[in-house]
């Protein structure tokens, strides 16, 4: 359902995403209410927005056994991110922001129903799939040898296998990206409001957009 945006589109939304926070990081989150929360919720997503970044770059050069790992942890990124924009978040961004251990790790059950998800619980699905090919499980040696013949172009039986696996990782990059905007835009009153510029943002708010239209028409059949 996400095949409705460029390639382009994503590096275009992703370079703005990647301003805009690092805009925020340097002239808000010193003087904005919530200003410790707000500078966890801004680093977060700087770490979502660099790790989709090198997600894309690996999935581009078909390098798909490598990319997984680093959509894991865009996703647990981007959870957290999620996680730290709940005004009930600001005692554990604190404790983030001062590296006590474990507060990387997101409650799932805090922030899922307030982000609004529809249809099947893609989150949990997706880091588990990431997760079983991140370690050196069968599936994921099984996925690092059709790698190794294709970037070899030996002849290769699961060829077709292959080729499926790279849409469905231009998929998954599409779904990252639209979980940073919806981490990004989300309106509601029990998150903080964050100082972004809407204008410095136009392609990233139509992805949102779209990305709900999506959601609604998934939710709806």
């Amino acid at each position: 359902m996400f095949r409705w945006i460029a390639e382009r589109e994503v590096a275009k939304c992703l370079a703005e995403l990647a301003r805009e926070y690092l805009r925020i990081a340097q002239e808000h989150s010193e003087d904005a209410e919530h200003s410790d929360q707000l500078a966890a919720f801004t680093l977060a997503g700087i770490r979502s927005i660099s790790l989709l970044n090198s997600f894309c770059k690996l999935v581009n050069a078909h390098l798909l056994d490598g990319s997984i790992p680093i959509g894991r942890a865009c996703l647990e990124a981007v959870y957290l991110q999620i996680e730290f924009r709940l005004k009930s978040s600001e005692e554990k961004a604190c404790r983030w922001l001062r590296g006590e251990a474990g507060t990387w790790r997101t409650d799932f059950k805090k922030w899922k129903d307030v982000a609004q998800l529809r249809g099947p619980k893609s989150f949990g699905y997706q880091y588990g799939t990431a997760s079983e090919r991140s370690h050196p499980t069968f599936v994921a040696c099984q996925n690092s040898g059709a790698n190794l013949v294709h970037s070899l172009s030996l002849p290769n039986l699961q060829e077709d296998g292959f080729l499926n696996a790279v849409g469905e990782s231009i998929d998954i990059t599409r779904k990252l990206v639209a979980y940073v905007t919806l981490a990004t835009f989300l309106e509601d009153e029990l998150l903080i409001d964050l100082p972004i510029d809407k204008l410095r943002l136009a392609r990233s708010l139509k992805f949102h957009q779209k990305y709900q239209i999506a959601l609604e028409d998934k939710g709806s059949a």
